[in-house]
C-alpha cells in the first residue's frame, strides 16, 4: 500500500483539483455541454505513488501514464485503490509498447498509423489477459496549411 502525502500538500491537491473541476463544470454550461460529457484526465507519469493515490482518494479516476513498462508495479504499488482507475496510454505510442499496453491500459490515444491499429488488433489477439482497450486515433486530412490553399483554389 502508499504512504500517504503531507497533509499540506493533500489540501492542495484537493483545491486545485475541485478549482479545475468547477472551470471545466462553467466551460460545459457555456458551451451548452451536459454534465459529464467530457473526462478530465490527470497525468501521473512522473507523480509519485502517494500523489497518485491521493487523486483516487479525491476521485479522479482518469489517469494519463506514457511508460506501459512501469505500470504493472505502479498499479502493484496502489493495490485496491488501482481497480478505481481508468489508464489512459498518453503520449507517443510505438509499436515497441503495444503488448505491455494492452494488459493494464483502458484507453490509448493518440494512434496515428494505420499499420498501428492492425498490429494491435493482432497482438489484442495473442496477448494473454488482455483488457478491452479503447482507442483514439489520430487522422490528418491535410499534410500543410499550404495544401488547404490549393485545396480550395482547385474548387473555384
Amino acid at each position: 500500500m502508499t504512504q500517504d502525502i503531507p497533509p499540506g500538500a493533500a489540501a492542495r491537491l484537493h483545491d486545485n483539483l475541485a478549482r479545475l473541476r468547477a472551470r471545466i463544470q462553467a466551460a460545459l454550461q457555456t458551451a451548452g455541454r451536459p454534465e459529464g460529457s467530457t473526462r478530465l484526465v490527470a497525468v501521473t507519469k512522473a507523480v509519485p505513488v502517494p500523489v497518485v493515490a491521493a487523486l483516487l482518494r479525491l476521485g479522479q479516476e482518469d489517469l494519463g501514464e506514457n511508460r506501459p513498462e512501469t505500470l504493472p508495479g505502479r498499479i502493484a504499488t496502489l493495490g485496491p485503490a488501482a481497480s478505481r482507475a481508468r489508464w489512459h496510454m498518453i503520449g507517443r505510442y510505438q509499436k515497441r509498447k503495444i503488448r505491455d499496453t494492452l494488459t493494464c491500459f483502458d484507453m490509448i490515444h493518440s494512434v496515428h498509423d494505420s499499420d498501428l491499429i492492425r498490429r494491435i488488433e493482432i497482438a489484442h489477439a495473442t496477448v494473454q489477459h488482455p483488457l478491452a482497450v479503447d482507442v483514439l486515433c489520430e487522422r490528418h486530412v491535410v499534410a500543410r496549411v499550404g495544401d488547404v490553399r490549393a485545396v480550395q483554389r482547385s474548387r473555384h
